[in-house]
């Protein structure tokens, strides 16, 4: 992400052109994946989420093998709530259970 936002010429706003809705930019973006046969990108936000989510908290989350929330220590599920929120706020969802489709329970 660091490496993205380094790209920016205005860091302060969006990814997205000012003159552009997120409808629109969104088709120019699956467009150009398109020419260049790329497909299934959302993928690679799961990617981001499973490694991120590693990053965070030091074990693999349930969705790629690691232990479920029932399993783990009460320090291990402080941890991974506090990542949880972490993570769902840089992903740019409001609810930390939308983050369950990437991660696992």
């Amino acid at each position: 992400m660091d490496e993205a936002k380094a790209l920016v010429k205005y860091k302060d706003n969006s990814l997205i052109p000012q003159d552009k809705s997120y409808k629109i930019y969104r088709n120019t973006i699956n467009k150009y994946f398109q020419r260049k046969n790329i497909c299934k990108t959302h993928g690679l936000r799961h990617l981001y989420a499973q490694q991120r989510y590693e990053e965070l908290t030091g074990w693999k989350c349930p969705a790629k093998g690691g232990l479920s929330r029932k399993q783990l220590s009460f320090e291990q599920q402080r941890i991974d709530k506090a990542a949880r929120l972490q993570l769902t706020s840089e992903l740019g969802h409001s609810r930390v259970q939308i983050l369950a489709v990437y991660c696992g329970h």
